[in-house]
């Protein structure tokens, strides 16, 4: 009779059977293994536990889902240097000399013409693949007259690097009012 019905309503005749209760039992056993091992190894992802309970990547990652388990973010390391005083960069001295169109909304844009006449130099780095290997090369820029004052080529991205490319532009200039970094990274 229920076949009967499944073909007039078109319906699939898996949707005539009852579902498997044993894979049902068998997850629950394994999201309460998972769950132990996560309460051991908060930071443990589908990988690991695919190894700390023997299963696959593929098991684990579905038990992980069924189980509302994510991993713990660990907290990023700030590594300061023994015995090297930690230099705290003072505020960007050069956001004064910015002018916005429309002081109530910042966000229509800004007008850095000002910047020219602040007697500042920019500095900043980059790298090129070059023959095979990464070179990196430091320049200083000048920003009423856009051009390099100094420059510095190296094989190391360090301090070293930006500090010859300094000494280069002092070497040949006078000392600006204001040497504007990012300081996007520091060796």
């Amino acid at each position: 009779m229920a076949i009967f019905f499944a073909r007039v309503l078109r319906l699939p005749k898996s949707c005539m059977y009852a579902k498997p209760m044993k894979q049902s039992r068998r997850d629950e056993s394994d999201v309460i293994r998972l769950k132990a091992v996560h309460n051991a190894n908060p930071y443990y992802g589908v990988a690991r536990f695919a190894i700390e309970l023997n299963w696959s990547e593929k098991k684990a990652r579905r038990i992980r889902n069924l189980a509302g388990v994510t991993a713990a973010k660990r907290a990023k390391k700030h590594r300061i240097k023994s015995g090297v005083a930690e230099v705290v960069a003072p505020a960007n001295s050069l956001k004064e000399y910015v002018d916005f169109k429309d002081i109530d909304r910042p966000q229509d844009g800004q007008s850095y013409a000002r910047m020219a006449e602040s007697g500042a130099w920019a500095q900043d780095f980059t790298h090129v693949w070059f023959m095979g290997m990464w070179v990196y090369v430091a320049t200083i820029l000048d920003l009423k007259t856009r051009r390099v004052v100094g420059w510095s080529v190296g094989l190391r991205h360090d301090s070293e690097l930006v500090h010859r490319a300094a000494l280069d532009a002092l070497s040949k200039y006078a000392a600006p009012a204001i040497l504007h970094s990012d300081q996007g990274s520091g060796s």
